[in-house]
This record gives structure tokens, sequence and C-alpha cells, in this order.
């Protein structure tokens, strides 16, 4: 395998940024690129389980692995599993307050979306999707 190079932004200061080149060469020779980030913070979320659109088979179980990862690499995770509206709201303020001031600030979502008048909507398990018109939508 040969060297590889990549350039990675670090933290705030958008102009720092660091030179992997010979990422994979001898080890002697390689560098860590990884970013210096002291306070990481991610908001999971993973919603299968709808009330009113139809269930989903994965996002509860993707959710649950990407927090578990992310904690073995240092962030402090804010997590949830098939949220109504309430708790996705109560997750994303408690997500905000641990993001201030944080070097990352990441956000994975699995679930149902959608898009209405070109803005999209991440779906809460006890959504009650109306169509325009008030009817149902399928």
């Amino acid at each position: 395998m040969g060297p590889s190079s990549s350039t990675v932004r670090s933290g705030e200061n958008e102009n720092a940024l660091l030179d992997c080149s010979n990422v994979g060469g001898s080890p002697s020779r390689q560098r860590d690129c990884r970013p210096k980030a002291d306070k990481r913070v991610a908001f999971v979320v993973g919603n299968a389980a709808y009330k009113n659109v139809a269930s989903l088979p994965n996002p509860a179980i993707d959710a649950k692995s990407m927090a578990k990862v992310l904690r073995n690499v240092g962030f402090d995770v804010v997590e949830g599993t098939n949220l109504t509206r309430d708790r996705m709201t109560e997750r994303l303020l408690e997500f905000g307050n641990k993001a201030e001031g944080a070097d990352v600030a990441l956000f994975f979502y699995a679930g149902h979306g959608i898009a209405l008048n070109g803005t999209n909507y991440l779906l809460p398990v006890d959504a009650d999707i109306k169509s325009e018109n008030g009817r149902q939508a399928r």
C-alpha cells in the first residue's frame, strides 16, 4: 500500500491544517493525522418504531453502533432511539448545551425524513404526516 495524502481541518481554527502525507508509509515516517479535539460531543438518533408510517428495521441498531464507536473515540454522546417529538426536542437541547464551546459537534440520524417545499424534516416516531390539503400522506 503506497503513501496517500490528505488534509484535515482541526478544531475551531480554520487555518490549522495537518499534512497527512505518507499515511500508510513506514512507521518511522508516519505522522499522527488525527485532528486534535479536546471536547467532542455527538447527538445520535435512531428512529425505527413509527406509529403512523412504516417502521424501519435498522435505525435503532445503527444508532447504538454509532454511539458505541463515538464513545470509544472520546465523544460525549447524547443518544436516543425511537424518540417522540418532545423527546427529540429535549435531547436536541441537551446536545446544544453540551456542544457550546466544543471542538467537534457531530449529528447522526437514522430514520424517516421528508422534504416539503424544499425544506427537509427528520421524523419523530409519533409524527402524523398530513398532506397540504389535510389528507393523510401515504
